[in-house]
């Protein structure tokens, strides 16, 4: 076996090892904690695959814009807008089961493009933007259709509640990014972008285009991933007081557990295996029945340990670089006296 080919396999198996692992690991404390299985029937592996199309595709949209450096805050305000506005509009034009699930895309991808062309444009910092967006799209959702959108009783719209119809969706997703930052140019330049902004913009690369299609393309995702939701829940709501924000760091988890993975994994295949992870680990919790505030305590506390840890690593190789550069440079310096 070639030095390629082990490398490879050694990072198909760390891939593997990670969701296994924190699987067993759940797996045996619910067990001895809750006297039954992670997954005890095909209800709650229905509701657990359900749960993890809808964060996977969450945790696309917010690494599209996060991992270059832009925090977005309107996320979940796109996905209101693109939901309950793209929605109702499309059961209103009696569009049907496809004319919805297109036209929340479409409408997410709107709210999307238009925060990407304010952020080029305004150049104001992508958290105050997001949060500004946010507020704006919550209140044109809340003035336009202050009820929400509604699946129940609505039997045209049963065909996109399936557990297979949002695997095969989310599969092709996440084929769709292995393809996209790959193999295009797209993905070429949003690598570069990724790596150092002015180095792509001397090279010419357009960065404020491509900042507007992550923007845009991260709304429509956002958009899927809730109409996902409320054929889960049923129902959306309309919401103001920046109550959407949460979208935001539910996914957070996910997208830096995938960053972390990237050095071994291809990051899109990392956040469909983040997001595996993320929720055995609130399946988990949940069957502690545990409440709601102490879940999302114990996740977030989670996340704080993990970022610690990540920023430890980094600090650990910058100064472990620091080193050697001045190691080189003495060394440098010394053959330069011996030769004077």
């Amino acid at each position: 076996m070639n030095k390629t080919k082990k490398v490879l396999l050694q990072n198909i198996l760390k891939t593997i090892f990670i969701p296994i692992t924190v699987y067993l690991i759940c797996e045996i404390l619910s067990v001895a904690f809750c006297k039954e299985h992670l997954l005890a029937n095909m209800l709650s592996v229905n509701i657990f695959l359900k749960n993890v199309c809808i964060l996977t595709l969450a945790a696309f949209a917010l690494s599209l814009n996060m991992t270059t450096g832009r925090m977005d805050f309107s996320l979940g305000a796109q996905q209101l807008f693109g939901c309950i506005v793209g929605g109702n509009f499309a059961l209103q034009l009696g569009l049907g089961i496809w004319g919805v699930f297109a036209f929340s895309i479409l409408f997410g991808a709107i709210g999307g493009l238009l925060t990407g062309i304010l952020f080029v444009n305004l150049r104001v910092p992508s958290m105050v933007l997001g949060i500004g967006v946010a507020m704006i799209l919550e209140c044109v959702t809340f003035a336009l259709f202050s009820s929400g959108i509604q699946y129940f009783g609505n039997d045209a719209l049963t065909g996109i509640s399936g557990t297979g119809f949002h695997l095969v969706v989310t599969g092709l997703v996440v084929v769709l990014f292995v393809i996209l930052y790959g193999y295009t140019k797209f993905g070429y330049h949003y690598r570069a972008i990724r790596g150092k902004q002015r180095v792509a913009m001397s090279k010419g690369i357009n960065v404020f285009k491509n900042c507007a299609i992550c923007y845009m393309l991260a709304g429509a995702l956002i958009s899927l991933s809730g109409v996902f939701q409320i054929a889960y829940n049923g129902v959306m709501e309309s919401a103001i007081g920046l109550t959407s924000v949460m979208v935001s760091f539910e996914a957070l988890i996910p997208v830096m557990l995938a960053m972390f993975m990237q050095s071994f994994c291809n990051v899109a295949v990392a956040q469909l295996i983040a997001a595996i992870c993320t929720r055995i680990l609130t399946t988990f919790l949940t069957n502690m029945q545990l409440s709601a505030p102490v879940v999302s305590l114990i996740t977030y506390t989670i996340l704080f340990v993990f970022l610690s840890l990540m920023g430890m690593k980094d600090r650990s190789g910058v100064n472990k670089e620091r080193a050697l550069r001045r190691k080189e440079a003495i060394e440098l310096l010394n053959k330069k006296m011996q030769h004077e």
